[in-house]
């Protein structure tokens, strides 16, 4: 058994018009949410062994403030340049060479691309993640290289303005 766990960053700051789009970091919603999410699924069994991440400043911000209160600060964390701009089929593309003795993955990232995936890998017709939204998928397949298309369950979905997990 495989599990995804996807990340959309938190809520960033537009407010400095010199900062491009990739150093743009978190607004005081995002900081305020990424720890929430983080305390979150901390009581869950949710656990990846990695977590790969986006070097945009935002998404750093994120998983550091959720790594704190989730208890992951010792999971190796990756951070992955590509991941800014990645698409759907570069995902599933690193997803599927991911080494068969990672059984949980985490990634932090973008939309559109995170709930993309989440809607390739399920079958879900989710129309957009919410900023620091959650969602873990789960596979019966024992290969990464094995998942495909609707191959996965939508186990656990969460986000910032949900209130069944307060």
């Amino acid at each position: 058994m495989k599990r995804l766990l996807l990340l959309r960053h938190a809520k960033s700051d537009w407010s400095n018009i010199e900062l491009t789009d990739f150093q743009r970091p978190l607004n005081a919603r995002g900081r305020k949410d990424a720890p929430e999410m983080g305390r979150r699924i901390s009581k869950t069994e949710f656990r990846p062994e990695i977590i790969l991440v986006s070097a945009a400043a935002r998404t750093i911000e994120t998983i550091s403030l959720f790594r704190s209160t989730a208890n992951w600060e010792n999971i190796d964390l990756i951070e992955k340049d590509w991941l800014y701009l990645a698409s759907q089929e570069e995902y599933i593309k690193y997803i599927e060479k991911m080494h068969d003795e990672v059984t949980h993955l985490c990634i932090c990232g973008h939309n559109p691309t995170i709930t993309n995936v989440l809607n390739y890998f399920t079958g879900e017709s989710i129309t957009n993640v919410p900023t620091c939204g959650i969602a873990v998928i789960e596979f019966d397949n024992d290969s990464w290289k094995e998942i495909g298309f609707d191959d996965g369950r939508l186990i656990y979905y969460d986000f910032p303005k949900n209130t069944q997990y307060l």
